[in-house]
């Protein structure tokens, strides 16, 4: 058919008449069996994929920067040249986008006459394994389809057709249906109006060949993490990967080497994350029967890909430091801001002088209490014998000498009495 269409616009064109103002332009092709789903090409964003007849993949930068505006008429056709095209005009312009399934789910302006009765039709993606169904309405019969079996991804994707239509049933290899056609490729091509030519034009310089699928690529930043007992762990995890993930889960061995996946959905209390758009996980109120190895693992039809090994462990226990003297902490800050190489020895003199004199004051001692001070005062005991003797004698001596001074004056004290007396009464 999109021969045919190329000898007709150079028939018209030779002819005079006026078709001049249109052109042609294939945007996306894929062939049987080449590993890559249709919709997962499509998605992949400023992809030039290097062109010519022999592709088996073929993906134009257009599609990133539809114009809906330049678009004419939009064909999808499954092997070009064999009549089998599904086509969308002008007038549905408004439902056209550059996400294909939302286009591929509206309903067409045209498919082959032999089975153009849409209301018992009905356009249909992502059912099962089939990316595309084009069914009659009690889906007894399929009249187009684009199937992938992401556990036989060399052998996918299948792209075929019936006119009249086959006997369908879901989620089945259509190689076993009967009176089916399997198509070689498929292709969307635009008929475009000439001043949009330059918009149809690659913005991609050197395009190469189309990325191959391949399982994901899965990054971690950690290798080593510890925590307290009871808090919130987060396990990074992130991927690359060019085709569509199906799915995000989470490997653990703990201390005993038991093997487990984490399953946060029925444990949401415990684990968070782990999805598609929020690979890393989270690990809820941490505890000794957490502590183990953990892998993050990433799904697409190719197979898993694994992270490195993070080793999550609780904290050993640290004895509490002393707390911290704030007022010491804020001398230690403001002397250690202090650049000596700015200030002369006299200024240095005048901001240490109060400092000085309250640590001088601070370190002045009160002699008076000191113990050498106190122990002039007092005698120390000795209670050794001969010491106590030594002392009554010196006791005996010393009362003997006092006595002998008190007897004198005795003895004398008439003839002081006499004395007196006799200068009382004139000296008579």
């Amino acid at each position: 058919m999109y021969h045919l269409m190329k000898v007709c616009f150079i028939f018209m064109s030779i002819c005079g008449l006026n078709v001049s103002s249109l052109f042609w332009k294939e945007i996306f092709r894929v062939k049987n069996q080449t590993g890559m789903k249709v919709f997962d090409f499509w998605r992949m964003t400023n992809v030039h994929c290097g062109y010519n007849e022999t592709n088996n993949l073929y993906r134009h930068d257009y599609i990133d920067r539809i114009n809906k505006t330049c678009i004419n008429v939009w064909y999808n056709m499954f092997n070009p040249g064999s009549g089998y095209y599904i086509k969308y005009t002008q007038t549905g312009q408004d439902e056209m986008s550059n996400n294909l399934e939302l286009l591929l789910q509206k309903t067409p302006d045209y498919v082959p006459s032999s089975i153009r009765t849409e209301e018992f039709e009905q356009f249909l993606t992502n059912q099962g394994n089939y990316e595309y169904l084009n069914l009659k309405q009690d889906s007894s019969k399929i009249y187009t389809g684009i199937y992938f079996d992401p556990f036989d991804p060399a052998n996918s994707p299948k792209f075929v057709y019936s006119p009249s239509g086959s006997p369908y049933t879901a989620n089945t290899d259509p190689m076993t249906f009967s009176n089916i056609e399997i198509a070689d490729q498929f292709v969307i091509t635009l008929q475009m109006f000439d001043d949009c030519e330059f918009d149809a034009r690659s913005q991609i310089q050197n395009s190469g060949p189309c990325p191959v699928p391949t399982i994901p690529t899965v990054y971690t930043s950690m290798t080593y993490v510890t925590t307290h007992p009871g808090a919130t762990l987060n396990l990074d995890c992130s991927y690359d990967s060019i085709v569509d993930v199906s799915g995000v889960k989470w490997a653990f061995t703990d201390t005993n080497n038991v093997y487990r996946e984490v399953n946060e959905t029925t444990n949401s209390s415990k684990y968070g994350g782990s999805t598609n758009s929020t690979p890393s996980l989270t690990v809820n109120s941490f505890s000794q029967s957490d502590e183990g190895l953990y892998r993050c693992i990433v799904e697409n039809f190719m197979g898993p890909g694994i992270s490195s090994v993070i080793n999550a462990s609780l904290a050993p226990y640290v004895e509490p430091m002393c707390p911290c003297n704030c007022e010491y902490k804020d001398k230690l800050d403001f002397w250690a801001a202090q650049n000596q190489t700015n200030h002369t020895m006299e200024e240095l003199r005048e901001i240490l002088a109060p400092v000085l004199q309250k640590l001088e004051k601070e370190l002045k001692v009160d002699t008076s209490n000191l113990s050498s001070t106190v122990n002039k005062r007092i005698s120390a005991k000795d209670s050794r014998p001969s010491a106590q003797k030594l002392g009554m004698l010196g006791i005996v001596f010393l009362s003997l000498i006092v006595g002998g001074i008190i007897l004198v004056d005795i003895t004398s004290l008439p003839r002081h009495c006499e004395t007196a007396k006799n200068i009382c009464t004139g000296g008579s």
